[in-house]
C-alpha cells in the first residue's frame, strides 16, 4: 500500500507549524498550505513541493513513494515548470538545493552550487614552484658564471731609465665550460657470500612386509581355521577373508587408537583367529546365500550395498567377494575391533549374531 500524502490548512494551533520545509528551507507559519508524508511526518510548503514533484518523477524523496493521491482523493498530475532548468537536478541521495526567491509568483529556480577556486590556484602555485627548482638544477649543473681578469704581461722592452714598460692587453673572456661532477669515492663493500645451500637428507621409507611374509601369514590363518572347532560350511569364502585382510593390511593407519599394520598382524598370528572367522563367514555368508535365492541375484559378484544389512556385514561380503576398496576409519576400526576384542570362547559358536551388533554399535554408531 502505497504511503499517504495529506494536504493541510495549518492553522495556529498546528503541531507542525514552526517545521522547516526541506525544499524551500522556509519554516511554515499558520495559514501555509503545506503537504505531509505520512511515513517520515515531513512537512513540505504545498508552493514548493508542486514546483520541485516534477523533477522526482512524481516519487516522494523521503519516503521513496510514488505520489499518486492526497487526502485518499487523486491529485492532480503535475508538470515541471519552464522556469526549473531541468539539466541541473539535484542529486537524489541528498537533501534538495535551497530555492532562490521567486522570479515570478509562484515560480522557484535552482540555484547551481558554486565552485572553489582554491584548487586552480593551488595547481599554479606547485607549477611555479616546480619551475623554480629546475633552473636552480640546472644552474647548479652548468655552472655558468662570467669571469674576468686582467693579465700583466711580461716586460718587453726597458727605456733610457730603465725602467719595465707595462704594455696594456686586452681582457679575455673565459668560456664556459661544462664542469663535471666530481667523481664520487668509492666506498668499500662487502662481500657477498651465498648462503650455504641447504640439501634435503633423504629418509627412506620403511619397506612393506614382503609377499613371502604375508603368505607366510595366510598359511598360518589357513590352518588355524582348518583346525578350528567352529563350524563353517563354506572354507573357499574364509580363505576368500583371510586374502583380503592380509591385502588391506597397510590402510590400517590410526596410531592414536593403536590401529596399525602391526598390530592387525600381531592380531592375526593368534591361532584362535580360526574361530573368529569360520564364526564370522558361517554366519554373514550364509545369510546373504538366502537374501540372493530369494531376490534371486548372483551372491558372488551382487553389491550388498543396496540391501538391508548393517554395515559390518556389508563390510564382510565386499571382502569375500574382493569387491572393498580403500578402508574408510571406521571399517578399519570395525577389523580391529572384531579381532581384538575380548569375548568369552564360547561366544564365537553361540552368539557370534550379537558381537556382530557391538562392533556396528561402537564401530559405526549403528543402532
Amino acid at each position: 500500500m502505497a504511503t499517504k500524502h495529506y494536504k493541510i490548512h495549518l492553522t495556529k494551533g498546528s503541531s507542525q507549524v514552526g517545521q522547516q520545509c526541506p525544499i524551500s528551507h522556509r519554516k511554515v507559519q499558520p495559514g501555509d498550505e503545506v503537504v505531509i508524508c505520512a511515513q517520515t511526518n515531513t512537512v513540505f510548503i504545498l508552493e514548493a513541493w508542486e514546483q520541485t514533484l516534477p523533477l522526482w518523477e512524481n516519487t516522494c524523496q523521503y519516503c521513496q513513494t510514488h505520489v499518486t493521491w492526497l487526502n485518499g482523493q487523486k491529485s492532480v498530475k503535475l508538470q515541471p515548470s519552464p522556469t526549473l532548468k531541468p539539466k541541473i537536478p539535484f542529486p537524489l541521495d541528498t537533501k534538495p538545493a535551497p530555492l532562490s526567491k521567486p522570479a515570478l509568483p509562484g515560480r522557484y529556480e535552482l540555484i547551481p552550487p558554486r565552485r572553489s577556486g582554491f584548487f586552480p590556484w593551488l595547481f599554479v602555485i606547485l607549477i611555479i614552484i616546480g619551475l623554480v627548482a629546475i633552473t636552480a638544477l640546472i644552474n647548479e649543473q652548468t655552472g655558468t658564471s662570467s669571469i674576468s681578469t686582467r693579465v700583466l704581461s711580461r716586460p718587453s722592452q726597458e727605456d733610457s731609465a730603465g725602467q719595465v714598460q707595462l704594455l696594456p692587453m686586452s681582457t679575455p673572456t673565459i668560456q664556459p665550460e661544462n664542469i663535471s661532477p666530481p667523481t664520487p669515492a668509492l666506498l668499500p663493500t662487502e662481500t657477498w657470500t651465498p648462503p650455504p645451500v641447504l640439501r634435503a637428507t633423504f629418509t627412506p621409507i620403511p619397506s612393506q612386509p614382503s609377499t613371502s611374509t604375508n603368505n607366510q601369514l595366510k598359511q598360518t590363518q589357513l590352518e588355524c581355521v582348518k583346525s578350528s572347532a567352529i563350524r563353517n560350511l563354506y572354507p573357499q569364502q574364509a580363505k576368500q577373508l583371510i586374502t583380503a585382510i592380509l591385502q588391506h593390511l597397510g590402510e590400517f593407519q590410526l596410531p592414536s587408537l593403536g590401529i596399525t599394520e602391526q598390530t592387525m598382524r600381531t592380531a592375526l598370528t593368534r591361532c584362535e583367529t580360526g574361530d573368529r572367522i569360520n564364526s564370522v563367514v558361517q554366519e554373514v555368508w550364509d545369510d546373504w546365500l538366502g537374501i540372493a535365492r530369494n531376490k534371486d541375484f548372483d551372491p558372488t559378484t551382487t553389491t550388498p550395498d543396496n540391501e538391508p544389512l548393517s554395515p559390518f556385514r556389508k563390510l564382510v561380503v565386499r571382502l569375500i567377494q574382493s569387491r572393498q576398496g580403500r578402508l574408510s576409519d571406521s571399517q578399519q576400526h570395525a577389523i580391529h575391533n572384531f579381532f581384538t576384542r575380548f569375548e568369552d570362547p564360547s561366544v564365537w559358536s553361540n552368539n557370534i549374531d550379537g558381537v556382530i551388533g557391538a562392533v556396528n554399535r561402537e564401530s559405526f554408531l549403528w543402532p
